[in-house]
């Protein structure tokens, strides 16, 4: 089988990184596995064993002249229609929504799949002339499937852009625990009491909503830290919310790693305050490593994982971990965080000072990661890509 990959870039990111697991996974079993690439996508943050295909293509959803627009998306539809003619392909995946877009315009006798990452209808920022219901529903509807990746996405898309149940197929991550690179030889300077998040330094992921409750956490605990592994662009803002807080001393800036085993091998607790989440990767990671999890409740799979029951505005100690009530609206700018933040804070504060409430989620945590193991998640890729008839989650 020769499958293709079209995703923008391999950089730094969740979707680059299953994009990248499931090449190598289909790579190793004896497939064809080529990458297709958008121009400028720099060099691979993700290790991936097929062969990468740049193809110079310049196109976004998100441009705003409808007319250059349209035309764009047909000039990369045709060249990508050409790749795959010459490489022969037989399944094409996609990743993010541009080449989403792409893999359903260029489609021909190979069979196409598009996977969906978040939440569309709670993104605001997912506005154009592209992103329109109609234009999602009646393209999307296109493809052999639609890949969501949490039962949550998979109802946005039936419910907010009415396409058919029965063309959906709801696949989560792959809980991967990655052994530590640095554990002996870089010493941990952070102390047991270490709060983790991973992410990307953007607006959605609203880390200073996590930073703000966690100088609730600082205000009781002094040797308590909050580890922000990730880079991006609101790293200098997200440093000036750390000066006005009086959390210099708090908050780590770690940097973009590779080696998120490190952190996670260490950390007391990891967080995550994101204004939505198709379904986190690095949550089911953490979950391997037993790292207990506290989330708002944002729209996507955060509350699938840790096992919400209900809708609540107040903390909920779920069967996987801990849920606190989704952040909205703008920042204050007072130094004292909101009442949802707080809540975030108090929950973290309660799994550091609590040590048999530690161990139980760090329990919870382990049998919870099992259920996203490879064997069980890579079945159900099998079953939608090829029709292999396999057990269910």
């Amino acid at each position: 089988m020769n499958m293709a990959i079209l995703i923008p870039t391999l950089s730094m990111g969740g979707a680059e990184r299953v994009a990248a697991f499931l090449g190598n996974y289909y790579h190793d079993r004896g497939n064809k596995v080529y990458y297709f690439l958008f121009a400028n996508c720099g060099r691979p943050f993700f290790s991936v064993k097929g062969e990468i295909v740049k193809t110079h293509t310049f196109f976004s959803v998100f441009a705003q002249n409808h007319s250059e627009n349209i035309r764009e998306m047909l000039f990369a539809a045709k060249k990508f229609s050409r790749l795959k003619k010459k490489y022969e392909i037989d399944v094409a995946v996609s990743f993010m929504e541009d080449c989403n877009f792409i893999n359903i315009c260029s489609k021909g006798k190979e069979k196409v799949f598009v996977s969906v990452r978040t939440v569309l209808s709670a993104r605001p920022e997912y506005s154009g002339f592209l992103l329109d219901e109609r234009w999602i529903r009646n393209l999307y509807k296109r493809a052999d499937k639609i890949i969501a990746v949490s039962n949550y996405v998979k109802k946005d898309l039936a419910e907010k852009y009415r396409i058919s149940a029965g063309k959906i197929a709801a696949i989560p991550n792959v809980s991967i625990r990655r052994e530590a690179a640095q554990e002996k030889t870089v010493p941990w300077e952070y102390g047991d009491r270490a709060i983790v998040c991973v992410g990307r330094f953007d607006p959605v992921k609203q880390h200073e909503r996590l930073i703000r409750a966690f100088s609730y956490v600082y205000e009781k605990l002094p040797d308590a830290r909050l580890v922000l592994v990730g880079d991006g662009k609101q790293k200098s803002y997200l440093k000036s919310v750390c000066k006005k807080l009086e959390l210099e001393n708090g908050v780590v800036f770690a940097g973009a790693s590779g080696d998120v085993g490190y952190f996670l091998g260490h950390a007391r607790a990891f967080a995550m305050s994101s204004r939505v989440e198709g379904f986190p990767n690095v949550m089911v990671e953490a979950m391997a490593y037993g790292v207990p999890v506290v989330t708002t409740d944002s729209p996507g799979g955060c509350g699938e994982i840790v096992g919400k029951k209900k809708d609540s505005d107040e903390i909920q100690y779920c069967e996987y971990g801990i849920l606190t009530p989704r952040i909205e609206g703008e920042m204050s700018n007072q130094t004292e965080p909101g009442r949802e933040e707080k809540l975030l804070g108090e929950a973290l504060l309660r799994l550091l000072e609590d040590d048999d409430l530690y161990r139980k989620y760090s329990d919870k945590a382990k049998r919870r990661a099992k259920d996203f193991s490879e064997d069980k998640i890579m079945a159900i890729w099998d079953e939608v890509l090829f029709g292999r008839r396999v057990e269910r989650l």
